[in-house]
């Protein structure tokens, strides 16, 4: 079977004005959302070649009966307008091509599946051959105006517009916009993946819905339909019409513009918590790996304990880390698995949670990708707990550092932070316990502890942080650990069996403002036993006074 393939039509480089033109004037209109079927139809009647051209049949593994799709150059012999089908015949000898080897034998099951199937194969799977003579270049052109509209623009709940507005009006011009902007790198990547990721959730979720919904429909009619089955329904139907609801706010282009210019902090501020799982549900272990395999789970306890009550153990798995930081609930514990995981954008962790790595803390990577925006993952619950990980800063990070202890109290166990700017900030009411950890390569100060936090940190190592550009007109209180004073205000650090050594700055350095100087009660509940200090460039310990007015 030859590999090369003839020439098609090209159409990437159709503008929006070009696609919104077409659809206006020439195919649907001023029609409403129920009349689009009919219009679709009446411009392929109009504008494809009734007669026997030739195509490239790009068939995916439902069209073709294989487990692969496979381009095959194909004979249209006729175009089924009614149901937007073609019957096809396979031109010998057979040109073709695949991600993998098509053997004769698969071919050969291909065949039989036409014939099943009488030979017809949807029309957007065709792409005509490019001929010199242009008696192609119409049915070419509107085959590739239907395929985009079905697979850019139009959506499943359109089905259910009643409205009398156009089509074009209410749907087709704020989603081509949407098309174009994405494309154009025009909307910010936060917002794309959004969007992507909600039509792909309502997709499965409406792909359930209509399951759920056939199954009832040919129930025994002489029987009660099932209870739970009504429930269920209900729920399926509750969740698509909320998402929905979202994806047509992003679709809004005002609303769309306002989303993408609030900044990613606000956002992050506006998430409340989750709470615990609905309907009394138990807790759940996510595995976050790129492909999970039975051997992950064998460690898992079959049951668990809530409330003294047995429960099976729910599992479930997510190939992205900041999904599933998205989607756990109080009580869940995310098992992250060997392997590379970016976080690009601030995430807030909103309730309680054990997020623990499986396996060698050096090969379970989370990566900071800050390309655009600061990115940090910001701790606002009672108890928020990290175990095993390694914490990787790509280029500087934010000020905050990696991990922002904004509320509620968050411990890390056996974790390794490779710093920008800086490694962890602790806000004041936050509490931080470091326990077997290694900070390292803070540009500015490994650990932050502002005014009013409690930080206990033991059994710790400290190294390479701190500024390695000296400036004689400026203070450098960068340090390995660093703790912020203000007037009244304490803040409470236990510092116990650390190794703090070779930092460009100090080893621990106390940070007060010079107006607060004279004060007797500015200071810090520090303790500090079995530590050992070596190498550290400025002290092993320092006090210092800043006058913060100068900023000002």
């Amino acid at each position: 079977m030859s590999q090369t393939m003839p020439m098609i039509f090209q159409t990437d480089n159709l503008t929006y004005e070009d696609r919104f033109t077409v659809y206006k004037n020439h195919i649907l209109g001023q029609c409403t959302a129920r009349d689009v079927g009919d219009q679709i139809k009446k411009y392929i009647a109009q504008n494809v070649n009734g007669g026997v051209w030739q195509a490239i049949w790009r068939s995916s593994p439902t069209s073709n009966g294989t487990e692969q799709p496979f381009d095959v150059v194909v004979e249209v012999q006729n175009v089924n307008v009614d149901n937007l089908r073609a019957d096809i015949s396979i031109v010998e000898p057979i040109i073709c091509q695949s991600p993998a080897k098509v053997s004769q034998l698969k071919m050969e099951t291909v065949n039989q599946n036409l014939s099943l199937k009488k030979n017809a194969v949807p029309l957007t799977e065709l792409y005509p051959i490019y001929d010199e003579s242009g008696d192609n270049d119409d049915s070419a052109l509107a085959i590739e105006h239907v395929r985009f509209f079905y697979g850019n623009l139009w959506r499943e709940w359109d089905e259910d517009d009643d409205s009398d507005i156009s089509y074009v009006t209410n749907h087709l011009e704020a989603r081509l916009r949407l098309y174009y902007d994405t494309i154009d790198g025009t909307l910010p990547r936060d917002l794309v993946k959004k969007y992507k990721d909600a039509y792909d959730d309502y997709k499965k979720k409406h792909a359930e819905l209509t399951q759920l919904q056939d199954r009832m429909a040919i129930s025994d009619p002489e029987q009660e339909l099932d209870d739970l089955d009504v429930l269920k329904c209900a729920q399926k139907t509750e969740e698509c019409e909320v998402l929905v609801h979202s994806l047509q706010m992003m679709e809004n282009p005002h609303l769309r513009f306002l989303l993408a210019a609030v900044s990613p902090a606000a956002k992050a501020a506006l998430q409340k918590p989750r709470g615990y799982h609905p309907e009394g549900k138990p807790p759940a272990t996510l595995i976050v790996t790129s492909e999970l395999k039975a051997g992950m789970t064998k460690s898992l306890p079959g049951e668990n304990i809530l409330f003294f009550v047995k429960y099976e153990m729910v599992v479930r798995h997510f190939e992205d880390l900041s999904k599933a930081f998205e989607e756990y609930y109080s009580g869940d514990t995310v098992i992250i698995q060997p392997g590379t995981y970016s976080l690009d954008d601030i995430t807030p962790l909103t309730d309680t949670v054990l997020v623990k790595g499986e396996g060698d803390s050096n090969k379970i990577l989370v990566t900071f990708n800050d390309d655009e925006d600061d990115v940090v993952i910001e701790c606002h619950a009672p108890d928020i707990t990290f175990e095993n990980i390694t914490f990787e800063q790509e280029g500087l990070g934010s000020e905050s550092g990696m991990l922002s202890v904004k509320q509620g109290k968050t411990t890390l166990d056996g974790c390794h932070l490779k710093c920008g700017i800086a490694g962890i900030s602790v806000m004041g009411g936050c509490e931080l316990v470091m326990k077997n950890c290694k900070v390292y390569d803070a540009k500015s100060t490994g650990v932050v502890a502002h005014p009013d936090s409690k930080l206990h940190i033991e059994n710790c190592e400290f190294y390479n942080c701190g500024q390695d550009e000296k400036n004689d007109n400026e203070v450098n209180s960068t340090a390995a650990v660093q703790l912020n004073v203000d007037a009244n205000i304490e803040p409470n650090a236990t510092l116990l069996n650390n190794t703090i050594h070779n930092n460009s700055g100090y080893g621990v350095c106390v940070v007060r403002s010079v107006t607060d100087s004279n004060s007797p009660q500015c200071g810090v509940n520090l303790d500090m036993s079995a530590n050992k200090f070596r190498g550290n460039e400025n002290w092993d310990v320092g006090h210092i006074i800043l006058d913060r007015s100068l900023n000002e």
